[in-house]
């Protein structure tokens, strides 16, 4: 086996929950930073459907595998006010099941997993929430706990075995009335893995991301939306041994909303990375989203 296609077998093996590990923590939408009115709850449904391929090293891909994830969750959130500012808290549980499609990687990855995913706990604070400006900035905290499905005999899992801790900023403007701007960088800092393949000690770097999005009114009940994604850090260490595994990798985003009336909005959402430097890219990801308020 060459050296390369060598360390491909060993960066596969790494890259537990490749769809993770290499894309923003808190997957944000348009508008997901426009306040609603204190008072007001949100009960939004989501289903993904992923398929990454690779392995890729340095860039290049080296492997041919395929890994096909089904995920379902479901967020609830409420909005209030403190010091005259809108907060909202919200509670994500999660639901997966993955398979590897085609190809080989190696034993200790596993071919399959399913189950519930660790526990999102988050709230937002606006302190800027102009509705008549149409600008909205928001402060976001995200706690991850590890309480999903999870095994320690194989990389593939549902759940990571470690809590996560993830801090947002999401600005919203308008651009003219009918286009507006939205731009949200997130820093996520990672608990320590500790029963990795068996008793190993993982530990990752703190990964950046930042997401854009440009949103089109293109008549009054549809928008159309395109945005992009860069991804960065997240080196990873197994027993002190300093994998070089950095997450490097951009994404584009395109997508539709469909509103109906001010109280439901049903989104549709395709991603696709456009390069990586390591790890298993994002062939294609297809989300829907429906949201309803109270």
């Amino acid at each position: 086996m060459s050296s390369i296609r060598a360390r491909a077998v060993l960066v596969a093996v790494i890259c537990c929950s490749a769809w993770t590990v290499l894309a923003a923590q808190v997957d944000i939408l348009p508008g997901d930073y426009v306040a609603l009115p204190p008072g007001n709850f949100a009960v939004t449904g989501y289903l993904f459907q992923r398929d990454v391929v690779g392995p890729y090293v340095g860039g290049t891909q080296v492997g041919t595998a395929r890994i096909r994830a089904d995920v379902a969750a479901v967020r609830v959130n409420g909005y209030r006010e403190i010091a005259g500012m809108t907060w909202a808290w919200s509670v994500t549980p999660l639901w997966s099941t993955a398979h590897l499609a085609a190809g080989t990687l190696p034993a200790a990855f596993g071919r399959d997993a399913g189950g519930s995913g660790d526990m999102r706990l988050a709230a937002t604070l606006w302190p800027v929430a102009d509705a008549q400006r149409g600008e909205y900035l928001g402060l976001s905290v995200a706690w991850f706990q590890p309480s999903g499905n999870y095994s320690n005999r194989r990389i593939l899992n549902i759940g990571e075995n470690r809590s996560k801790l993830v801090l947002l900023a999401g600005w919203s403007t308008a651009l003219t009335q009918s286009l507006r701007l939205e731009l949200i960088p997130e820093l996520a800092f990672f608990g320590d893995n500790s029963d990795y393949l068996v008793g190993r000690l993982r530990k990752q770097d703190e990964t950046l991301a930042v997401t854009g999005y440009l949103r089109w009114r293109a008549a009054p009940q549809w928008d159309v939306f395109a945005g992009a994604q860069a991804n960065g850090g997240g080196e990873t260490s197994i027993n002190g041994v300093r994998q070089n595994d950095v997450a490097r990798n951009n994404r584009l985003l395109l997508g539709v909303s469909r509103f109906f009336g001010k109280a439901a909005v049903a989104s549709l959402r395709y991603g696709r990375d456009v390069n990586i430097e390591n790890g298993l890219r994002l062939d294609s990801e297809w989300m829907f989203r429906i949201s309803r308020r109270f």
